[in-house]
């Protein structure tokens, strides 16, 4: 493998896919549908796994394609000299390549405190603390919006989850 980090990119998706297929085979265990047709508790973690496994292996393909069919031919010139641009500039907010991996550990650390908190304050409790820490800490948003966020984000999962779909969520103290 010729670039630095291309293993490591290939480990990555390897495992991304591992990942993936783990999800589809537990989310069959749970079943899609339920009995009465509507979604299962199944559906969801197959649909997810199922899109990583697909976007996992096309990544490793193109990771582990012979060399002569990465070169910089055509599309794929332009679509390297992006790249390139993309991993030297900043973004719209001043972050750099660094900042962004930093924020992408921050947002899988967040996430995983969320998950770990449903036990104790309920699903939609903690998507707000979650979106509420994502959009304060990671985006660094002003207070208000940042809170109205976090509300939008508990209504949209209530109505989605609990009107909607009719999906038993577990509830925290607060009720919900």
């Amino acid at each position: 493998m010729g670039r630095p980090g291309r293993r490591s990119d290939a480990v990555g998706n390897a495992a991304l896919a591992g990942l993936g297929l783990a999800a589809v085979v537990g989310g069959l265990g749970y079943g899609l549908l339920g009995e009465d047709g509507r979604i299962g508790p199944g559906f969801v973690p197959a649909s997810a796994g199922a899109v990583m496994v697909v976007f996992a292996t096309l990544e490793l393909a193109r990771i582990l394609r012979p060399r002569a069919a990465r070169e910089r031919t055509g599309l794929m010139a332009s679509v390297q000299d992006v790249e390139q641009e993309a991993a030297d500039a900043v973004d719209q907010f001043g972050r750099t390549d660094r900042q962004r991996a930093r924020a992408i550990v921050a947002i899988f650390a967040t996430t995983a405190v969320g998950v770990g908190l449903v036990p104790f304050l309920g699903l939609i409790t903690a998507l707000s603390l979650v979106v509420l820490t994502l959009t304060l800490g990671i985006e660094r948003r002003p207070v208000l919006p940042s809170a109205l966020t976090a509300v939008g984000a508990a209504v949209l999962a209530y109505g989605v989850f609990v009107l909607v779909l009719n999906v038993p969520v577990p509830v925290g103290p607060l009720g919900f």
